[in-house]
């Protein structure tokens, strides 16, 4: 049979159709070649695209086949066939397809592609392909930063404070005039989905506290949070550097603003401490604010004679062996209200009460750009701390 001045054989055409049938139903599971819908390879020019696209136009046309499951094959290889020829024979669009696949396609739309040559056309969706594998990691490892600065201004609304009193309120003497430097926090942390309801945590933290002897000190932790459901997550903390101290967390939210927090840290090298519990829970009141209340146990109690001899009540000689330094925590109940005046403001105050001193306190932080927030409070001490006795010394008192 003559065809358009070329010999059409019936029977090596249907065998071709049921061979490129075979393969389109294999690859049809991927996202389609356009280089293979014509037969071609990827270095082809215009003119064996063209010659490729009129052979298979006519081979696969859907008025040459007259059962029905053919047809609707060769209905869609055919459409295939005109978009590859489409994308293929136009240079900007083929150096998209090139670089981004049919992803590419799409975006070439929103480049003025007629005013570069191809090689800058394939540059720029080289460089287009870089910036989007790039945003994919961004997305799956979600990188935070944060940095406090803490300015004691105790000297300004009390200027008669001297300053071991300052110090024992949480100020410092280094600084300039009536401001003083209190500390600086900085940290840094990466997290990635470990799965659909697992993410990791690593964590890097540095502290500078001119009130310490020590100066600074820092920390590296990694956390594995697990989501139980839309309401509950638990976690599970351990450090990489000292302090060596493991955490475990609960927080369950019933409802909007509602929450329920448990909270247990534990230092992992030594023993004779007592872990520190901290019960969270909160609700809102209006729209806008929500009212918490939180009871801590501290690491300075005791259960009968366990934990009676923890180095965060007894007062160790620097000198002795393996030594292990642990900030005391005393227990403590605080109950606040916390509140949102806008999206940029946010303001609260509570009022805790410790084993040896109750204080008030009111903060404001509003929010300046996505980077930049500004804080600011005011605490008002109840009365003094008291220092821990030692075992020794509560033993002579009894």
């Amino acid at each position: 049979m003559d065809i358009d001045g070329e010999l059409w054989n019936e029977d090596q055409e249907e065998q071709r159709l049921q061979t490129m049938r075979r393969e389109h139903e294999a690859a049809s599971s991927g996202e389609c070649d356009y280089y293979a819908a014509l037969n071609v390879s990827r270095k082809a020019t215009t003119d064996d695209i063209r010659e490729s696209h009129r052979r298979l136009s006519r081979l696969f046309h859907p008025d040459r086949h007259h059962s029905t499951d053919k047809q609707e094959f060769a209905r869609r290889q055919f459409h295939t066939i005109q978009r590859a020829y489409e994308v293929l024979t136009d240079p900007a669009t083929r150096a998209a397809y090139d670089q981004l696949g049919e992803q590419g396609i799409s975006m070439s739309k929103t480049v003025a592609y007629k005013m570069y040559t191809l090689n800058d056309l394939q540059d720029k969706f080289e460089r287009e392909a870089r910036l989007r594998r790039l945003e994919d990691v961004d997305e799956w490892v979600q990188s935070q930063s944060e940095l406090t600065l803490s300015v004691d201004g105790s000297q300004v609304v009390a200027p008669h404070l001297t300053p071991a009193v300052g110090q024992r309120l949480g100020g410092s003497t280094h600084g300039s005039g009536m401001l003083a430097l209190q500390k600086l926090f900085m940290s840094h942390s990466f997290t990635a989905s470990l799965s659909d309801s697992v993410t990791g945590t690593i964590e890097g933290r540095m502290l500078s506290n001119p009130r310490k002897a020590s100066g600074a000190s820092g920390a590296v932790k990694v956390m594995v949070k697990r989501t139980l459901g839309p309401q509950s997550w638990v976690s599970f903390t351990a450090p990489v550097l000292p302090p060596y101290v493991v955490a475990a967390e609960a927080v369950h939210c019933p409802s909007l603003g509602t929450f329920f927090q448990a909270n247990v840290e534990q230092h992992a090298l030594d023993m004779d401490i007592p872990p520190n519990i901290t019960l969270r829970a909160g609700r809102p009141l209006t729209q806008r604010a929500t009212a918490f209340m939180s009871i801590a146990t501290g690491n300075q109690y005791t259960l009968g004679s366990l934990w009676k001899s923890s180095p965060t009540r007894v007062l160790r000689s620097p000198l002795a062996k393996h030594v292990v330094r642990v900030p005391r925590k005393p227990s403590s109940v605080s109950i606040g209200i916390t509140g949102a005046r806008s999206a940029e403001e946010e303001l609260g105050a509570n009022v805790t009460a410790l084993s040896s001193q109750a204080y008030l306190q009111a903060w404001y932080k509003r929010k300046v750009d996505r980077y930049f927030s500004v804080a600011g409070g005011l605490v008002v001490l109840g009365y003094a701390p008291q220092p821990v006795p030692s075992a020794d010394a509560a033993a002579s008192t009894t």
